[in-house]
């Protein structure tokens, strides 16, 4: 105890007790989640002054104990929701923790991811590097491994775990940083090689034969769409992407095909990166209906 006050000092709470503030990490082996919890030891009275046994040491060892102030202990849990946050593969992604988590609590008004000594903890980010950017601003800067490197970790989550701290409460915020990869590699469409529009043999229709699947980088395509006025509508097609005929009977903005001239194109959707990525839209494939 005596090399913790040297080095760490006292605080005096407003009950006129003198303090030392230590802090614990706990773990929950079935979640896996932390808690980090302060743990007030009585040292004395600001009145009695510090036990005779404190102070005799203190006297002994030539040492001077800091006095750290006033210790504000909150009494009242502090509430914060876990964050998910997308992250490109080849950047990184600066948050606010405690902004993002919705952090409240009966008396507390602000936050930090340091502890009273200044300390910051974190649990992971096996996958990338957490920085924290400001503590006192609960700022944190994540990149994952392999940022702007041909050896990369695309299309995976890195769970962190930090720990807001006020007024000697914690409260644990797990961030799911989903590594995505926002330059997917998928192929525009492309009219007689990937698919290719003409006047159907039933009246008022137009058949789109789907050719040959565009490349996706092994990507699952999910869903096809059409548009007949140049991309400001986009109507389902099929789901995925198969070697079939498909007539349509209306127009993307739904009015009813009729005798006439008409533009098609096509784009699709791939569920790729934990949400859905859409291709760019072909050119337009002219088609007279008769």
């Amino acid at each position: 105890m005596r090399n913790f006050l040297e080095t760490r000092g006292f605080w005096q709470h407003s009950d006129n007790n003198y303090y030392a503030v230590t802090t614990t990490m706990l773990s929950d082996r079935a979640t896996g989640r932390h808690a980090k919890v302060a743990k007030l030891w009585l040292l004395g009275t600001a009145s009695d002054g510090l036990p005779m046994s404190l102070s005799t040491i203190n006297t002994q060892s030539g040492s001077s104990w800091t006095n750290n102030g006033a210790l504000n202990y909150n009494t009242n849990p502090i509430t914060a929701n876990d964050i998910t946050q997308r992250v490109d593969v080849d950047g990184s992604v600066t948050i606010n923790v405690a902004t993002l988590s919705s952090a409240a609590g009966t008396g507390h008004s602000s936050f930090s991811l340091a502890d009273l000594d200044g300390v910051v903890d974190f649990i992971g980010a096996k996958r990338g590097r957490l920085t924290v950017v400001d503590a006192a601003a609960t700022t944190v800067t994540y990149t994952p491994a392999g940022s702007g490197s041909p050896i990369r970790d695309d299309n995976f989550t890195d769970e962190v775990q930090v720990f807001l701290h006020s007024e000697g409460r914690y409260k644990t915020v797990k961030i799911n940083f989903l590594i995505v990869n926002t330059d997917a590699g998928i192929t525009t469409p492309v009219v007689d090689t990937h698919f290719a529009a003409s006047d159907s043999a039933t009246a008022n229709a137009i058949d789109v034969q789907m050719i040959a699947k565009p490349d996706t980088s092994g990507r699952r395509i999910v869903r096809t769409e059409y548009s007949t006025d140049a991309g400001t509508t986009c109507k389902r097609l099929s789901n995925g992407w198969q070697p079939m005929t498909v007539p349509i009977t209306t127009e993307s903005e739904d009015t009813a095909i009729a005798v006439g001239s008409y533009n098609v194109r096509l784009r699709y959707k791939t569920d790729y990166d934990y949400d859905y990525v859409t291709s760019s839209a072909s050119a337009d494939d002219a088609v007279t209906v008769s």
